[in-house]
């Protein structure tokens, strides 16, 4: 879920021009991400203790941080921040919902 949802506000939030270059790079910083973890596991598996699995642990919970004090001053997407002008449909559309699902 996430994983769509981040490019979705991501290409909202962005100018137009630069949309396409702020989804890719995050692509490219999932496959980096996928990169550094392979390369601290490898680093890690030989140690003959606990550290082994604790290190790569403690950096996703660093990294994890830093990105949930970085979503603390992220503005709305602008969907949310036109929400009072489309209420009515917005409910009407609910209704319907409604009655289709049952």
């Amino acid at each position: 879920m996430v994983s769509t949802m981040v490019p979705m506000y991501q290409s909202e939030c962005a100018p137009k021009w630069i949309r396409g270059a702020v989804v890719g790079l995050y692509q490219w910083g999932i496959t980096l991400g996928l990169l550094f973890a392979a390369i601290f596991n490898n680093a890690t598996k030989n140690r003959p203790n606990h550290s082994s699995y604790r290190i790569p642990v403690a950096i996703q919970f660093i990294w994890a941080a830093i990105l949930a004090g970085g979503m603390a001053v992220l503005p709305e997407a602008s969907t949310f921040a036109a929400w009072p002008q489309f209420a009515l449909e917005l409910h009407a559309s609910k209704i319907i919902l409604s009655h289709l699902v049952g």
